[in-house]
């Protein structure tokens, strides 16, 4: 999840305005897969009590910025985004590392992050204390955990360790709870095959493996998202075979919680999560028939809750989500139809119910784009990151603001 933005940022950066594959040449080794044309047509499940809150306003207007591309990307998606204070959001992807400030996103030169690296997270504490997880696949073999850092001297490599006789070992995520206090999630494959949980904690010596449970008898095990409400209360969700999979630290280790899976459709996964305070956390993601799940912890367990109903769309996703201190949320995805096109999907919370936000046009006309993180300052400063294609082509970063 991102961190907070003041809402200043809306006025200093307005001149430039702030977990996943593609079905398209941009793919990686994650089992998460996208899918998803103009605007939908909205309905709100649940009962409205007049044809007018079917399809209420949210309180953002979004619009896409400028956003490079690196030149020697074959695949320039932007997989998350953080901005730490009012001066600096970071933003991370395939091999690519892009900062926003006053004078608009930039690229910026990190000569240490390996050729071959995946950034899917990145979490920043400070404007110089950032950091960014994700997986690097030496000369094409099996991939291996890769942590970069940000700091006033710019971002490096630092080591991650893997489980002894893993082969491929994967981080999804990563937050903080506090400086010197950094957890990232994923997944390593075991010796003896199938894929099972990995925890990494990084408490200002380094990071290091931590014991993560595992459901007896499943094979096919992952944590896409983590998020910490404090030193105390962190969260982590994924998919356990054709289950969803939640688990918790309280400061004793971490366990796994009773979650909810679609009924009618199983392989349901959970792939981002976020909290508004103790004892209220949202988490979302997607089941096996590829419409949107959203998942709600009040304090007293984790169920499912009515989404906005996509009705043009043949599928749906949702890929990040993230809350402000005023108690507003964002959820972003994509969705699809018939024809096979692919359009940004925008989800809020406001305290009553989910509602869907229009989305603006792909940049220059593309034919397709998603949205994998969302972060939010305040209820009037919020980003979204994703990428655009033409189906058959290469990717191009995508950055809309919400203001």
């Amino acid at each position: 999840m991102g961190l907070g933005l003041s809402a200043a940022l809306v006025l200093v950066l307005a001149p430039f305005c702030a977990g996943c594959t593609q079905t398209t040449a941009a793919t990686s080794s994650n089992p998460q897969h996208r899918t998803a044309t103009p605007t939908p047509t909205v309905v709100v499940t649940g009962t409205p009590t007049s044809a007018a809150n079917a399809t209420p306003e949210t309180s953002l207007s979004w619009s896409v910025v400028t956003s490079p591309s690196g030149s020697g990307n074959a695949t320039n998606e932007l997989a998350s985004v953080s901005c730490p204070n009012s001066a600096d959001c970071w933003a991370v992807g395939w091999n690519l590392i892009e900062q926003g400030t006053a004078s608009g996103w930039n690229i910026v030169s990190a000569p240490d992050l390996p050729a071959d690296g995946t950034l899917r997270s990145v979490a920043c504490t400070s404007a110089s204390d950032c950091w960014a997880v994700g997986y690097v696949t030496p000369n094409g073999g099996a991939t291996q955990p890769l942590i970069e850092q940000g700091t006033d001297s710019g971002w490096t490599t630092v080591s991650s360790p893997s489980p002894s006789g893993s082969t491929d070992t994967e981080l999804y995520s990563v937050t903080c709870a506090s400086s010197g206090n950094c957890w990232a999630v994923g997944y390593n494959t075991a010796p003896t095959g199938g894929s099972q949980t990995l925890i990494e904690q990084d408490s200002g010596s380094g990071w290091s493996i931590v014991s993560s449970p595992n459901p007896a008898g499943v094979h096919g095990i992952f944590l896409y998202g983590v998020t910490c409400v404090g030193p105390s209360e962190c969260w982590a969700v994924g998919s356990a075979g054709s289950q969803t999979l939640i688990e918790q630290e309280t400061g004793g280790g971490w366990t796994i919680v009773p979650g909810a899976t679609p009924p009618d459709s199983a392989g349901a996964q959970l792939v981002s999560v976020s909290c508004v305070s103790d004892g209220d956390c949202w988490a979302v993601g997607y089941s096996q028939a590829l419409q949107v799940l959203i998942e709600e912890d009040t304090g007293s367990g984790w169920n499912i809750v009515d989404s906005p109903d996509i009705t043009a769309a043949v599928s749906s996703q949702l890929e990040g989500v993230t809350c402000d201190g005023a108690g507003d949320c964002w959820a972003v995805g994509d969705y699809s139809t018939a024809d096979g096109a692919s359009e940004p999907l925008l989800f809020q919370e406001a305290g009553s119910g989910w509602i869907a936000a229009s989305n603006p046009n792909s940049p220059g006309g593309a034919e397709n784009s998603a949205l994998d993180s969302v972060t939010c300052a305040s209820a009037t400063a919020c980003w979204a990151v994703g990428s655009s294609w033409e189906t058959g082509g290469a990717t191009q970063t995508l950055i809309e603001q919400g203001t």
